[in-house]
């Protein structure tokens, strides 16, 4: 019996549950692809985690339905398909490396000078009003749009900026009157298959010089944006055995905390990351994560009291069927412990940095 032309697609879970059915899809037209597509509207998952199953052989993208499904399907019938949901694949490196040295990110005399005046008025202006000489923001003004930008992507490795800039378009739409109808902020990597992340969540907060003292150190100051860091919400743990009894509440993840390398003596990152883990406990966060890159991430956040839970895997001592190359890219090793098996599976990941996180203690 000839295979249908048309069908309806009955789309379940590995549970046997259906999350989509299709109707009247076209087999000879339709590709795994555009199922696939078709299916991450109807379940709200992004369509680079989505593969579909027919018979346990997983659907082409490129190839029509037609060509992977049993001949056996007549006319009338329905296709019943499996849908297996995966968990991002890193996002290769985040480390700008030497990069950064060579976009002129360190040691500038006229920083240097900026940063004497900026620490000598700041001393001065403190316990005044308690305000001193900066400011945060956590609601993204419209003046700083560009700078963060340029900011953030120029503390990372090459390649970010698309993802960079979603995530702040989400933190601008989140907090415009439209936000309650916006849709989701999914973005994939077109030439990483396999690689998403979820940005709607997205929120931004900046340290800035404050803008009374914006006529003071405007001949040396370009603009007031001193730091900034992008960060979403990630989902309550279910799985963790804390000893501590400590409520299991969301995780807030630091996706992105970047600091003028001028003014980064001054400490701003560090009273950046304090209020962002008050705001956390006031949300009942059970910790906040990030993804530290290797030396001066890591050291960083050690300092602000971080733990390692999944660091990078040491590599084997000889590898002789593995390129110099390949041999260099670090891959992530195994979690510490629960908190680190869940962040391995929900986080934005990458193929240079160790997860380091820290389990917030409510205030009593």
């Amino acid at each position: 019996m000839a295979m249908a032309t048309s069908s309806n697609i009955v789309v379940t879970s590995l549970a046997g549950n259906v999350i989509a059915e299709l109707k009247d899809v076209n087999l000879t037209e339709a590709t795994g692809g555009f199922l696939r597509r078709a299916v991450a509207q109807s379940v709200g998952f992004p369509a680079a985690g989505i593969k579909l199953l027919s018979a346990g052989v997983c659907l082409a993208d490129a190839s029509p339905v037609s060509a992977s499904v049993s001949e056996a399907l007549s006319t009338g019938s329905s296709l019943s398909l499996t849908c297996l949901l995966e968990p991002s694949k890193p996002l290769g490196t985040k480390d700008a490396g030497a990069l950064l040295y060579r976009r002129g990110g360190f040691g500038r005399k006229g920083g240097m000078m900026l940063a004497r005046r900026l620490r000598q008025r700041h001393r001065t202006e403190q316990g005044k009003d308690g305000e001193g000489v900066f400011e945060c923001h956590r609601v993204p003004l419209p003046e700083f749009r560009e700078e963060t930008l340029s900011l953030i992507t120029n503390s990372f490795a090459e390649g970010l900026e698309p993802m960079i800039s979603m995530a702040i378009d989400a933190a601008y739409i989140s907090s415009s009157s439209e936000s309650t109808s916006r849709a989701p902020m999914i973005y994939e990597d077109v030439q990483m298959p396999g690689v998403y992340a979820d940005l709607s969540s997205c929120q931004l907060w900046t340290r800035a010089v404050h803008r009374r003292f914006q006529d003071e150190f405007q001949s040396s100051c370009s603009n007031r944006l001193v730091c900034a860091v992008l960060w979403r919400l990630l989902e309550a743990p279910t799985t963790i055995q804390d000893a501590e009894q400590i409520p299991l509440g969301p995780v807030l993840e630091v996706l992105f905390l970047a600091t003028n390398p001028d003014l980064r003596e001054m400490c701003q990152a560090q009273e950046l990351v304090k209020e962002l883990e008050e705001t956390a406990i006031s949300m009942g966060c059970y910790a906040v994560c990030v993804a530290a890159v290797p030396k001066q991430g890591v050291s960083f956040w050690s300092r602000c009291g971080y733990e390692v839970v999944v660091p990078l895997e040491s590599p084997p001592q000889e590898q002789p069927s593995i390129s110099e190359a390949e041999a260099h890219v670090p891959n992530l090793g195994e979690p510490c412990n629960d908190l680190g098996a869940f962040l391995l599976q929900k986080m934005l990941l990458f193929t240079d940095t160790p997860l380091v996180a820290k389990v917030l203690r409510p205030h009593s």
